[in-house]
């Protein structure tokens, strides 16, 4: 069956053949349909439809104006031209839609006997040649036999009729555009004998009294028939859909042999009457296929087991077929309890189509996924009405009750027990499947207030939420990843993740570890979470936007107004020592202006400021002084706040070998990478005292300050590693690596 769903219609063959196949389909949906119509039309009209139920015995329904329905109808009478008066009974076995309802095949013969007479009446009183009359409670009323028209059809005929071409031009078009699948040919037989079955209950039902009485039995039997191919070619379809089914001992053509020498076999002796019970001559008989349909659909189940795709289209077909077989098993239990419908059986036997009209979908895969989301819902609603049948059976059964009253009890129960189990299952279904919502919320929220910036780190806690979330058989890194947008590709195969920020768009494979298809509630839930973080993320840029004025403004006051005042004081005091101070001031100050502005600055202005301030503040101290910087890669920019608090890091590094060292030598070596940058300060000083310093004071000097508590503050600030330890010069090393790329982008603080 696979070409049924793969492949384009062309590969059925050439143009030709599928031209002259559509002709032909064409031509036997308006023979059927035609036909179906023509013997409808073709009964003579009395102006009443006669019918009735055992409990109500025999009714007549005008169907003509101006004309009084008639209750307690007893018999139909006949008088000839010579005056003679013939009768017969009606029951409500005579007016039932077929002699099939019968339990022997003596009382069908008694049935379509009857129907003979009636239908040479018919005929002899449209013909003017006798009259007819009825009676009844209200006495005896004449009948004017007339052509039947097409309003007298009604919804009986056009329900069952309308139905049985869908289903056929579902089967049809399949055989038309697939014709080389042999399962596809069983199907398109399966669905023509559906329609044939239909258009014949079609005529059937909404006949007024009787129908042409040669033919009557003949349908009959052919109903039959068309029951045998309906399951028949249903079976074949399962053997080879989704999963071809061949095995080292049976194959498709044993089980075809199977099925016509059983169905052959039955319907001889269901035609010849070789038993005397219509039960054992066709309706158990016609449940083995049933059965078997049934247990080639248990094998798929389980072959499909590792295929998403096909598991899906098995749920879906396997509840199509449970709806569709449970119709005539719970009617026959119905009739056991002596409980009948009053809708026509034609309307119950519409259910039969649901395996073409909802075969659609699996053929052309047309939205499977959404299909699949509907599956446990469909069955629960399901389970919902058989329990009401089961409890309505139940007390139909126990109690000495009518229908109206069981079937009224039944529903509140089923109200008062199914639907709370409805929900508890609903709920154990739901939290047994993915983790819900509030599981991967932590992890959420993480992502928005951290995703601004790139970073493997952030990156794999991205894709560990996909993971969590819907446990994917496969994830794949998408490109142009801000043209993506959240749905499910491939029926379900696939699903899309945008990108968020930094953050990569993803493509998921198969959720559940490849053991189902992405569902429209999968898609629901990737929106939301994808919605969750980019508003976390808008929400901490608008924060840091605003943060960033703010740093700008007060930049801006201190530039203007304390870089004024420390201006002037440098002009006034000349080359003093107030002078110097006030530079270093002016200087320190246009550094902070710079870092709250969050002004990037290329990585060679700073390590030339770097080098220009600390040699000569390292000359000055009387040190000599070895400055050790390679070239920065080209383009290579520091954000503010690396710039500064490294800037800050360095000068408190040497201002601790200028103060407490007593070294006669300083050693600098910064080596300015493009992801990192290190920075190391030796000395041939005193180095390190004894005592580490646990306190978070200046090791030097323990009640000066925290000097290299500072140092370490900043190192951890920038995400940095650093390290107090012996120099090779025989003093101290301060050694500090930064990552550019966690820090780059930060603002300044």
């Amino acid at each position: 069956m696979a070409s049924i769903v793969a492949g384009s219609p062309a590969s059925a063959g050439n143009l030709r053949g599928v031209r002259l196949r559509l002709c032909l389909a064409v031509l036997v949906l308006l023979l059927i349909g035609a036909m179906g119509l023509w013997r409808a039309l073709s009964e003579p009209s009395t102006g009443y439809r006669f019918g009735g139920s055992p409990q109500n015995g025999v009714t007549a329904v005008p169907t003509r104006p101006h004309l009084p329905p008639l209750s307690g109808v007893s018999a139909l009478r006949v008088t000839t031209a010579e005056g003679a008066v013939h009768r017969l009974a009606l029951s409500a076995l005579l007016v039932a839609e077929t002699g099939g309802l019968t339990l022997y095949y003596r009382d069908q013969r008694i049935f379509y006997n009857e129907h003979v007479a009636l239908w040479t009446w018919l005929v002899q009183a449209h013909a003017g040649r006798v009259h007819l009359s009825v009676e009844h409670a209200g006495g005896t009323t004449s009948l004017v036999v007339q052509g039947k028209t097409w309003g007298e059809l009604g919804p009986r005929f056009w329900v069952p009729w309308c139905t049985a071409l869908l289903a056929l031009s579902v089967g049809l078009a399949v055989w038309v555009y697939r014709s080389v699948d042999g399962a596809a040919n069983w199907y398109a037989l399966s669905s023509l004998a559906y329609g044939y079955w239909m258009v014949v209950l079609a005529g059937t039902s909404s006949r007024l009294l009787t129908q042409e009485a040669v033919s009557f039995q003949w349908l009959h039997w052919g109903t039959h028939a068309a029951a045998y191919l309906y399951l028949m070619g249903l079976c074949l379809l399962l053997w080879r859909f989704p999963v071809p089914l061949d095995g080292r001992w049976i194959n498709r053509q044993r089980l075809l042999t199977a099925l016509v020498v059983w169905c052959t076999g039955f319907m001889l002796v269901d035609v010849l009457e070789w038993v005397d019970s219509i039960s054992l001559g066709f309706r158990l008989p016609n449940l083995a296929p049933a059965v078997l349909l049934l247990g080639l659909y248990t094998v798929q189940w389980r072959r499909s087991r590792d295929q998403p795709m096909q598991r899906a289209q098995i749920k879906w077909l396997g509840l199509l077929l449970v709806l569709t077989l449970t119709v005539p098993f719970v009617a026959s239990v119905y009739a056991i309890v002596d409980v009948y419908s009053p809708l026509p059986i034609a309307y119950g036997m519409v259910v039969f189509s649901l395996v073409f009209l909802g075969f659609v979908p699996l053929v052309t895969r047309l939205r499977l996924f959404e299909l699949e989301a509907w599956w446990p819902r469909a069955w629960l609603w399901f389970l919902g009405g058989l329990l009401v049948v089961v409890l309505d059976v139940v007390l139909l059964l126990a109690l000495p009750w009518n229908g109206r009253y069981a079937l009224t009890v039944a529903l509140a129960l089923a109200g008062w027990v199914y639907f709370p189990l409805r929900q508890w299952l609903w709920r154990r279904l739901s939290e047994s499947a993915l983790p819900q919502l509030a599981d991967v919320l932590p992890d959420v929220v993480a992502l928005a207030t951290e995703s601004g910036a790139p970073s493997p780190v952030i990156s794999q806690r991205w894709q560990r939420l996909w993971d969590k979330q819907f446990q994917p058989q496969s994830m794949n890194v998408l490109a142009c990843g801000d043209r993506v947008e959240v749905e499910a590709e491939a029926q379900g195969r696939w699903l899309k993740v945008p990108s968020v920020g930094a953050l990569p768009a993803l493509a998921l494979g198969l959720p559940m570890r490849g053991t189902r298809l992405f569902n429209p509630q999968d898609v629901q839930r990737c929106q939301q979470i994808v919605t969750l973080i980019r508003h976390g993320l808008e929400a901490g840029q608008a924060q840091a936007r605003g943060a960033q004025a703010e740093r700008q403004r007060i930049a801006a006051d201190l530039h203007d107004d304390l870089g004024a005042k420390l201006m002037t004081l440098v002009q006034m005091g000349g080359h003093g020592a107030t002078a110097q101070l006030a530079r270093e001031a002016l200087h320190d100050m246009r550094q902070s202006v710079k870092g709250m502005a969050g002004q990037s600055v290329a990585a060679e202005e700073v390590l030339a400021d770097w080098r220009a301030e600390g040699v000569s503040r390292l000359h000055a101290a009387g040190l000599k002084v070895q400055w050790d910087v390679n070239d920065p890669p080209p383009g290579c920019v520091w954000s503010a706040r690396v710039q500064l608090q490294l800037s800050r890091l360095l000068r408190e590094a040497l201002s601790n070998v200028i103060r407490h060292s007593g070294a006669r030598l300083c050693v600098v070596r910064i080596r300015a990478q493009a992801d990192q940058v290190t920075l190391s300060v030796e000395d041939d000083g005193r180095g390190w005292p004894v005592h580490p310093p646990d306190d978070g004071l200046d090791a030097r000097n323990p009640g000066t300050g925290l000097g290299l508590s500072n140092m370490e503050r900043r190192a951890r600030k920038l995400g940095g590693r650093h390290l107090f330890d012996a120099s090779p010069l025989g003093g101290a090393r301060v050694w500090v690596q930064v990552p550019l790329g966690a820090a780059g982008g930060a603002s300044a603080s």
